[in-house]
Formats: structure tokens, C-alpha cells, sequence
């Protein structure tokens, strides 16, 4: 999929691996800079949603404030969390994966799941 990432810092997290293992290692529970370069590895590589592998990935649709987004795991506590960025094409649709052809990431690594 093309990818691109709505935080200049995210981007820069994806492209640089000293800032990103400096970063990653702050993250309380523990993530790794390499788990989260392949997560972002693995979108880039799938051509569609629907190519992304259900393990160790498992894509899915989120609800409440990240609605009309998705995640992939990067681990159990962590995800990359990503809204479809149709462009022009007249095939997308969001309800079919198969049609998500390219990425916006909005969290590189979210734990959404801790209040």
C-alpha cells in the first residue's frame, strides 16, 4: 500500500532507527524500534488491507474516536492505527479491504487500549 503519515514525527520515527529506538524504549509496556518498523514494513508491502496477514498483524476496524480507522498490532499492547486515504479512486470503499489501496498513519504506536 502507499503509505503516508499525517505527523511529520512519525515519519521521521519510521525513517530514522535511532530516533525511533530511543523513542520506542520509553514506551511503558515495552516496545521495540524493530517491531514497530515492521509493522509499518508489512502495510507498505500488502497491495491491499485484505493482503495483510492476519498473524501476527490482524488488521482490523476500529469504533468510538478512531471510527472510519483501522490497526494492526505491533505486539499485544501496542498498534499502528491508520485511516484509508482513498485519493481519486472510484473503487474505494471503506466497508471492502480489498479497496483500501492507500494509508495515512495517525499513531505509529498507540496503546488505545489503557485509560
Amino acid at each position: 500500500m502507499k503509505i503516508d503519515f499525517e505527523k511529520q514525527n512519525h515519519e521521521e520515527l519510521a525513517n530514522n532507527s535511532v530516533k525511533r529506538d530511543k523513542w520506542a524504549a520509553k514506551k511503558k509496556p515495552p516496545v521495540t524500534g524493530d517491531e514497530i518498523l515492521q509493522a509499518v514494513n508489512a502495510l507498505e508491502a500488502a497491495p491491499t488491507l485484505a493482503d495483510m496477514p492476519s498473524r501476527p498483524w490482524h488488521p482490523h476496524p476500529l469504533f468510538g474516536n478512531y471510527k472510519g480507522h483501522f490497526a494492526i498490532w505491533i505486539n499485544k499492547q501496542w498498534r499502528t492505527v491508520f485511516r484509508p486515504n482513498p485519493g481519486n479512486d472510484q473503487d474505494y470503499r471503506i466497508d471492502n479491504p480489498k479497496t483500501i489501496k492507500a494509508v495515512t498513519i495517525v499513531e505509529i504506536c498507540q496503546n488505545y487500549h489503557k485509560k
